[in-house]
């Protein structure tokens, strides 16, 4: 190939096509003709595939913070479908077009949260995605909690109440710390104060999963690391009973079944290597004996926020 020298370095053209060579990565794309997506500046990931009648977006927040953003898109949208794979929402997205002639959507991301944004080039027709904008601040969900373990092992703790939430491997002493499973957490409350359209359930910390049920209904499954579910005002009541179902994960029971040498590692012809030193037993291979309980259980805090639903905020 024979490199002459351009802009931003050097081209080689090869039939329709060329080869760039340089230094600056973002130069030799802007030569292409590869529009950089800047939404990636307000702390968001994305993937871009391109499909018949448009752009099909994946975008994933993994900052600290929630993203509640106009965000700017580097293709051409007249319309945008908006999905939420955790629960399943799905409406068409609020979509404006920025001074600069580029479309930019609404999008509003919990830290760990994701979506699916399909863009049209023409208009899309359905109901409009529900937006949630708080109207005043978060309300406590405050208990006591009944809690009852219904199934895991190696045994189920006894039953509690918890006037504070914290980690069941507190809570429930020895048989607490060494438990796999799942717990139910249920407590009543009053309908908060004041005028609201529907509120936002804020479980706070939860180790591992959570199913959450509303006076009976279910609600939604969810897996973190935000852990909040949309609760019209309709399902409310006068008095409720929210029940939380949480699952925690393996750890600390495989911990208790390596200190009392119980066999767990079942594999055909194979050594298990630990990848930590801290993790490698006195015949060099993996075992958590070592390992501190791992919090599980609801830990909260679990509150009630008023929200109003609809479109963006006003500008």
């Amino acid at each position: 190939m024979q490199f002459k020298s351009a802009a931003s370095g050097q081209r080689a053209a090869v039939g329709k096509g060329a080869f760039l060579l340089g230094t600056d990565v973002a130069q030799l794309l802007a030569q292409a003709g590869v529009q950089r997506e800047t939404l990636v500046d307000s702390g968001l990931q994305v993937e871009r595939r391109r499909t018949a009648g448009g752009h099909t977006y994946f975008l994933a927040n993994w900052s600290d913070q929630p993203v509640h953003a106009w965000v700017p898109l580097a293709t051409t949208a007249k319309a945008a479908n908006l999905y939420d794979p955790m629960t399943g929402q799905l409406g068409v997205a609020s979509l404006r077009q920025s001074a600069q002639g580029r479309p930019e959507v609404y999008v509003q991301l919990a830290p760990g949260g994701s979506c699916l944004l399909d863009t049209k080039t023409t208009a899309a027709t359905g109901p409009a995605y529900a937006y949630h904008r708080p109207t005043s601040a978060p309300q406590p969900v405050a208990g006591p909690w009944e809690v009852r373990f219904v199934s895991g092992g190696p045994t189920l703790p006894a039953p509690l109440r918890a006037t504070q939430l914290d980690s069941w491997t507190k809570l429930a002493g020895e048989a607490g710390q060494k438990f796999a499973g799942t717990a139910q957490y249920t407590t009543s409350f009053a309908l908060p104060l004041g005028a609201a359209e529907g509120y936002l359930l804020d479980l706070g910390r939860v180790g591992q999963s959570a199913r959450v049920q509303l006076n009976g209904q279910d609600l939604g499954t969810l897996i973190g690391p935000a852990y909040q579910l949309y609760v019209p005002k309709s399902q409310l009541k006068a008095t409720n009973t929210l029940a939380v179902s949480v699952s925690n994960g393996m750890a600390n029971r495989i911990a208790d079944m390596d200190r009392t040498g119980q066999e767990w590692k079942q594999f055909y012809n194979v050594n298990m290597a630990a990848k930590l030193k801290e993790n490698r037993g006195a015949d060099g291979l993996f075992t958590a004996a070592q390992w501190a309980p791992i919090e599980s259980g609801l830990l909260g805090p679990v509150t009630l926020t008023p929200v109003a639903a609809g479109g963006p905020p006003p500008q």
